[in-house]
């Protein structure tokens, strides 16, 4: 077992910082955790308060990691641990990916406090614990009793060793063991440490072919350190430091959105990205990496240009397959959209029935609308907007009675007429005519809706694709929204940063949500162009390089908000904010509040 300082002093301190923010003194608290303490507090955690915060997403390396862990979940499951205690796995911002508990009622604890998958383990989170101690330095770590931030783990001891991935060596993620700090022995860190390294193995030993590609062609390309080199696709990205350093800030999805293009073309291309933090425009030479015929991904080299403020230009041939023709008036080049409307083309010259699916305000009705002025130009076309008010079964079947299309809107909004009715319509018809209908949906749709629900749709089903998933359409976006809403003569032009910042954003809406922003700007702003720092705070809070929880969403918004109007200077704006000047500091560093690029 493991002795924890539980002396009157270690306590005296741990209260008197919680209720007067004093620094304990010297040998009394571990720096380690008295740090992790400190940036707790930054975050405006309260230690009687405190529960896991439900977050959303995942991606690929989340996969690795939990398929590389299965072995170790199997060997805990075997009870290798004899007393209560829980296995988890986070992803690289805290997230629990799996978690085991081999007792039901330590199972009960950690779910009150939300320790359970779908929920965070990071700092700003739950305040300290040994995987949000991991999570911030890099290093395993060990929590032992009132260590911990919330008084409701002084019960408990946490441990947790750093993963990182095989080949790109950077963190993905942690595996963590918590118990009752009674049953807490120093074996707990070691063998986490032991199994963080056959995780690392495992996932290198199951690293793709095109990964193994990936690498080699990052090592032939990477001989001289001072060159900056990116070798990367959809699921990794590999650089030397002299790229780390110079495209930190720069969104990665977007870089890869740009590359995809010459990758999609398979032959050399060149585009030009400005860095969010210092205005300088890199010229990036993108060379396709192929193993035979097939394109694995694609080589990046980055040159410095002039500092000027410009429009994202990319300088790959431009694209005009046959699909981007299908819907010409709606903005999209991406492969994500111009995969879309391949699949769109396939279907109507099939004359498939066509079920068009997407989340709120991705363009269900936008498709929709060309398509029926498309058909509008050929002859009759039935346009039936669903509503809940209405039976519109007598509509369709009037309609399947002439040759035309039908165009179907809203079928997400009839209980009585969905999906399986109108499939049934359609299955009990001997007509010719097509019918495209659009519906919302979207993977965590509510109601009774469920994928399965698709397989009776007797044609085909499309997906129309987010605008997380389209990054690379942003700057086509904003020229045509802006377009809509101006004057040819007086549009202003979006900057390259502005469009990464945006690109930053998780738009809830999709292009609904982008639309309300380029509204918004054109209303407040004037100006030939919109920069960065001329977006609305809340918009600059929700593009922050890591997600916000609890009341972070709110302070960095008003950090913003003091800034611009004490135009950049810190100390009027910790006046307003009512703190200290070093305070403000302090929780700008901690929020992650990139100063360095912004005039105000």
């Amino acid at each position: 077992m493991l002795a924890l300082d539980d002396s009157r002093e270690f306590y005296a301190a741990r209260e008197a910082f919680l209720s007067d923010g004093l620094v304990p003194p010297a040998g009394v608290v571990r720096p380690v955790i008295f740090d992790s303490w400190h940036r707790s507090k930054l975050y405006g955690l309260d230690a009687n308060g405190v529960n896991g915060v439900r977050v959303v997403g995942g991606s690929l390396e989340d996969r690795q990691l939990v398929r590389a862990s299965k072995p170790l979940v199997d060997r805990y499951r075997a009870g290798m641990w004899d007393f209560p205690s829980a296995l988890m796995f986070t992803d690289e911002v805290g997230t629990i990916l799996e978690h085991r508990v081999n007792d039901p009622k330590f199972a009960r604890r950690l779910d009150a406090r939300n320790i359970a998958p779908g929920f965070s383990l990071a700092e700003n989170s739950v305040g300290t614990c040994a995987a949000g101690i991991s999570l911030e330095t890099g290093k395993n770590a060990l929590v032992l009793g009132a260590e911990h931030f919330p008084t409701s783990g002084s019960s408990l001891a946490s441990a947790s060793a750093v993963i990182h991935h095989p080949i790109t060596h950077r963190m993905i993620g942690t595996v963590a063991l918590s118990c009752a700090v009674r049953e807490a022995s120093p074996l707990m860190l070691s063998w986490l440490e032991d199994q963080a390294d056959k995780i690392e193995r495992s996932i290198l030993d199951s690293a793709s072919a095109r990964e193994q590609q990936l690498l080699t062609a990052f090592m032939s390309e990477s001989h001289d350190i001072r060159n900056p080199v990116i070798c990367l696709n959809e699921r990794t990205v590999i650089s030397n430091a002299a790229a780390a350093r110079l495209i930190a800030n720069v969104d990665q999805t977007l870089l890869w959105e740009l590359a995809a293009e010459s990758v999609r073309l398979g032959r050399s291309g060149s585009f030009e990205v400005m860095l969010p933090d210092s205005g300088t425009l890199v010229e990036v030479h993108c060379k396709p990496i192929a193993r035979g015929d097939d394109v694995v991904g694609a080589t990046l080299r980055l040159k410095n240009g002039p500092s000027r403020s410009t429009q994202l230009k990319v300088s790959c041939p431009p694209l005009s397959p046959r699909e981007s023709v299908i819907l010409p008036r709606l903005a999209g080049q991406s492969i994500a959209w111009l995969e879309f409307c391949r699949q769109l083309r396939l279907a109507l010259d099939d004359r498939k029935a066509i079920l068009l699916i997407g989340g709120p305000g991705s363009g269900k009705t936008s498709v929709l609308t060309e398509l029926a002025r498309t058909y509008q130009s050929d002859g009759e076309v039935a346009l039936i907007d669903l509503d809940p008010t209405s039976d519109h079964r007598e509509q369709i079947a009037s309609a399947l009675t002439g040759a035309g299309p039908i165009i179907v809107d809203n079928l997400h909004m009839c209980r009585g007429f969905g999906v399986r009715q109108l499939s049934d319509v359609l299955r009990g018809t001997s007509s010719s005519a097509q019918v495209i209908a659009a519906m919302l949906w979207n993977d965590s749709s509510d109601g009774c809706l469920s994928a399965d629900d698709f397989g009776v749709w007797p044609g085909v089903v499309i997906q129309i694709p987010q605008l997380k998933d389209r990054i690379g359409d942003l700057p086509l976006l904003l020229d045509s929204l802006t377009s809509k809403r101006v004057a040819s003569g007086m549009r202003p032009v979006w900057t390259a940063e502005a469009v990464q910042t945006l690109g930053r954003v998780a738009w809830s809406a999709n292009v609904a949500s982008l639309a309300k922003i380029v509204t918004s700007m054109i209303r407040r702003h004037a100006g030939p162009y919109i920069r960065r720092d001329d977006l609305p705070s809340e918009v600059l809070a929700l593009a922050g390089r890591r997600p916000l929880y609890g009341l972070e969403y709110s302070e960095v918004q008003a950090i913003i908000q003091a800034l611009k109007a004490s135009d950049g200077n810190k100390s009027l704006a910790a006046e307003k904010l009512g703190i200290a000047r070093s305070t403000l500091y302090r929780k700008v560093r901690a929020l992650g509040i990139d100063l360095s690029g912004s005039t105000y």
